[in-house]
């Protein structure tokens, strides 16, 4: 899946699943793909939480998808597949 906030700079840039830190794995996304990206993750029965919170990225905001224990290689593959 492309990160549609970050294409607008640096071209097409592709969603990663990030581990860093203590507090499992996680998305971070633009406010415009928070739904398609929780959708997909519904669609897929991968337990997640949404902050919407998480940072500003100029003028948009940026939400974190947690992941929780969901296992963050799957979920790489799943939102690579959906490019």
């Amino acid at each position: 899946m492309i990160d549609q906030q970050l294409s607008k700079i640096k071209g097409k840039t592709k969603l990663k699943v990030s581990t860093d830190g203590t507090g499992g794995p996680y998305i971070l996304v633009g406010a415009i793909q928070v739904k398609e990206v929780t959708d997909l993750l519904r669609a897929n029965q991968i337990p997640h939480t949404v902050d919407d919170n998480a940072a500003s990225g100029g003028n948009e905001s940026i939400s974190s998808i947690n992941l929780g224990h969901a296992d963050p290689a799957k979920v790489q593959e799943l939102l690579d597949s959906v490019a």
